[in-house]
């Protein structure tokens, strides 16, 4: 009768013990990569590996900060959504640098970075519950009452399909432009000097965001669709002040501000089931 609560809680410290190997692993590497990037530790190196790839001089110092915002994020206590999108960035980090080196023809270093893709993705799936977003809060569930009786309902859930549609065709229009290199994608390389083949990457994963944002039965995966898509217009953004064109940062700004809105404005998506509810309820 003892046998499996025994079993069960070794299984847990046996998990929490690779959870905190794979985490402090990627903790290391983003605080002292990021220290590499903004040039820190071993100086040149990373600017030198970036400027082979073709990225601008900037970029390394953006990369940098990043990484030890997103290693906060994952090594401190609580912050549980923050976490979910530093687990996210940092995933498109190391799969974006894994491409980057694939499209340069560099196959063997592409595979080394891929090898760091699976700390991060074990970590996040180790994670104990107390670092893990309930399903409630990923769907950003709000009690029928409180959405029924909230005095701006309408209003609220027109802002959310009005900012959830220009997102989402910002996000597919946007991603097939880069992914194809439009004549405009061309003059975005031009002016902030990234590659062209790093909007191939750039504009595969806005597509499949856009995609997933419009299929709510996969609350996580749309989680991870936000995160995305608000560090690459905050990316955008930062790209743009860095070149000192200003006026451009307005675009990216507004697509931040909308996906925010409509993230924020989730739990009053479900207009046909409110109403039943309603129904019900005024029966």
């Amino acid at each position: 009768m003892e046998t499996q609560p025994i079993n069960s809680s070794r299984k847990t410290k046996i998990r929490n013990i690779f959870y905190w190997i794979t985490t402090v692993g990627i903790g290391w590497e983003l605080v002292f990569g990021g220290l590499w990037d903004i040039n820190v530790l071993n100086k040149g190196y990373a600017s030198n590996v970036m400027t082979h790839l073709g990225y601008p001089a900037y970029f390394p110092f953006i990369f940098g900060i990043a990484k030890m915002l997103a290693a906060i994020a994952v090594l401190a206590p609580g912050f549980r959504r923050l976490k979910e999108w530093a687990y996210a960035g940092v995933v498109f980090v190391f799969t974006g640098a894994a491409f980057s080196h694939l499209l340069v023809g560099e196959t063997s270093t592409a595979l080394q970075v891929l090898v760091w893709v699976s700390f991060p993705v074990a970590s996040w799936a180790l994670r104990p519950a107390s670092r893990r977003l309930t399903k409630d809060e990923l769907v950003a569930s709000l009690s029928p009452e409180s959405i029924i009786d909230d005095k701006h309902i309408k209003q609220k859930r027109i802002t959310y399909w009005v900012c959830l549609s220009i997102v989402v065709l910002g996000a597919i229009s946007g991603g097939l432009s880069n992914f194809f290199h439009a004549s405009n994608t061309q003059a975005i390389v031009k002016e902030l000097g990234y590659p062209l083949f790093f909007f191939t990457i750039l504009g595969a994963w806005k597509v499949l965001g856009g995609i997933t944002l419009l299929f709510p039965r996969f609350p996580r995966l749309q989680e991870w669709a936000y995160a995305g898509l608000i560090i690459d217009m905050v990316g955008a953004t930062t790209s743009y002040i860095y070149t000192g064109n200003i006026g451009s940062a307005v675009p990216p700004l507004l697509s931040i501000l909308f996906a925010m809105t409509a993230w924020k404005l989730r739990p009053f998506a479900k207009s046909s089931q409110l109403v039943v509810y309603s129904k019900v309820k005024n029966a």
